[in-house]
């Protein structure tokens, strides 16, 4: 694929991602098309769609549905792969309008850090053949590196726009390995044996945020207004979160989650309106922080 065929099969892509589940017709694509920068006041053949379809399916592995009832295409919503092209659309357009638009330069104001991205092809490639790495990598606590020789990688996940290594040692000890740290990954021909499921789902999903804490998964009840209810199912706070029961005034979530010290210290930022319902261990916590806090700036 040329950079002119990527481009347009991107600004395909975005376009047809912003149109939600109600999707877009081939007729307001083509609209869209004459106002955007690619069409150089040229139409947009149906033939060229299609191709671009297929250049998307075959790329981004996305295909592009068609609802039959108003003939509109659409991206089927709601999976960690539609969210992770989400993100990558927005930084692909962010990067066409700074490289094309100088007009548009002096409205944008960009400071991306890196998150540790670099590392995930040899990453996901070892736990997918379930394969040795080594690691070296310099932890915040300490000026020196700490090397891994053995590593098996099991999991990756992403917390505040950081990727976060899961594995375990020669020891069988297990790490959350910040990938920002890290300064090389090297990949072994050892294999090893992968952990149960549940093992890793309760290292991986359950656990939240950026440190392994041995305290027990909970589930967690929580009362919100109806307008902070509406945000939270925009942005969930983490992939079990259910809503449970709506009124007009107020919503009620469910999560299945360990409250590590970074859950905590993020559902502060939510501010006096959301009540915890259960459990009282989490209401429990969640005073005694505040109350740190309060002695703190008092």
């Amino acid at each position: 694929m040329n950079k002119t065929s990527f481009n347009r099969s991107i600004w395909l892509l975005n376009t047809i991602y912003q149109s939600g589940t109600e999707g877009i017709t081939f007729e307001e694509i083509c609209s869209q098309w004459a106002k955007s920068g690619m069409s150089n006041g040229k139409d947009y053949p149906l033939r060229s769609f299609h191709n671009h379809r297929k250049e998307i399916e075959k790329t981004f592995n996305i295909p592009i549905l068609c609802k039959k009832s108003t003939n509109s295409y659409y991206i089927r919503p709601n999976s960690q792969h539609t969210q992770l092209v989400s993100k990558l659309l927005g930084l692909i357009s962010l990067s066409q309008v700074l490289e094309n638009d100088n007009k548009t330069l002096p409205f944008i104001s960009v400071n991306v850090q890196a998150g540790g991205e670099g590392f995930i092809t040899v990453v996901t490639k070892a736990i997918q053949e379930k394969r040795l790495v080594k690691v070296e990598i310099f932890p915040m606590s300490n000026s020196k590196s700490v090397t891994y020789d053995s590593f098996q990688p099991m999991g990756i996940k992403n917390y505040k726009g950081c990727w976060y290594l899961l594995g375990a040692d020669s020891n069988q000890e297990f790490h959350l390995l910040n990938l920002q740290q890290v300064a090389s990954i090297s990949l072994l021909e050892e294999t090893f044996e992968p952990v149960e499921n549940a093992t890793l789902r309760e290292l991986l999903v359950e656990n939240y945020g950026s440190r392994l804490e041995k305290i027990p998964t909970m589930e967690i009840t929580f009362k919100v207004p109806s307008l902070l209810a509406d945000q939270l199912l925009r942005n969930p706070i983490h992939v079990s979160q259910r809503q449970i029961e709506k009124k007009n005034s107020y919503s009620i979530f469910y999560l299945n989650v360990k409250p590590t010290t970074d859950f905590i210290r993020d559902w502060m930022t939510l501010g006096t309106s959301v009540e915890i319902l259960t459990p009282e261990i989490l209401k429990e916590a969640v005073v005694v922080e505040a109350k740190k806090i309060s002695r703190k700036n008092s």
